[in-house]
């Protein structure tokens, strides 16, 4: 009977810490919504990744973005704030055997730097477009490419449209 009061907290303390860290994932930036896959397509076909690049995915969520970047011979990495979301990632990318080739870290996206990133994809509420637009313009280096799902950068003239999806070139 104590295992089970002790499993049941358990259990509770885990959901309880998803709850917060899906609060703080709207808070600042977008809550966890998987990207379908003619979206994921549609984003990394936009992008055109070359063997060799580097590919940055903001808030990568559950990696599939990473992953694919990863399997079109891309260097990718994620930034997830969720560490659930982070464990379960990186779980797949073992599981598809790309471990050398794509990475998901814990992490928030405003503190590294973007400059050393070819592609760039995120799906981010507009509430953090703006500042996001700033830090990208000010880090990435000519010719990188960012793709942006649903939401679009304030100043910043999209180079295409398509199915929602807006591709910046720097």
């Amino acid at each position: 009977m104590m295992v089970f009061a002790v499993l049941g907290l358990l259990i509770s303390g885990v959901a309880f810490c998803y709850v917060l860290f899906m609060v703080v994932a709207v808070i600042r930036g977008a809550p966890y919504v998987p990207t379908d896959r003619k979206s994921v397509e549609t984003m990394i076909d936009l992008t055109k990744p070359k063997t060799g690049e580097r590919g940055l995915d903001l808030g990568s969520g559950d990696g599939r973005l990473v992953v694919e970047m990863g399997k079109r011979g891309c260097q990718a990495l994620g930034i997830e704030i969720n560490p659930f979301l982070v464990l379960y990632s990186r779980y797949k990318i073992r599981k598809m055997g790309l471990s050398r080739v794509a990475k998901v870290v814990w992490g928030n996206m405003w503190k590294p730097d973007f400059g050393g990133f070819d592609i760039v994809t995120v799906y981010g509420f507009p509430s953090i477009m703006r500042d996001l637009e700033k830090k990208l313009l000010r880090e990435l280096k000519p010719g990188s490419r960012v793709v942006s799902k649903d939401f679009k950068f304030s100043d910043w003239i999209p180079e295409t449209k398509k199915d929602g999806i807006y591709l910046y070139i720097k």
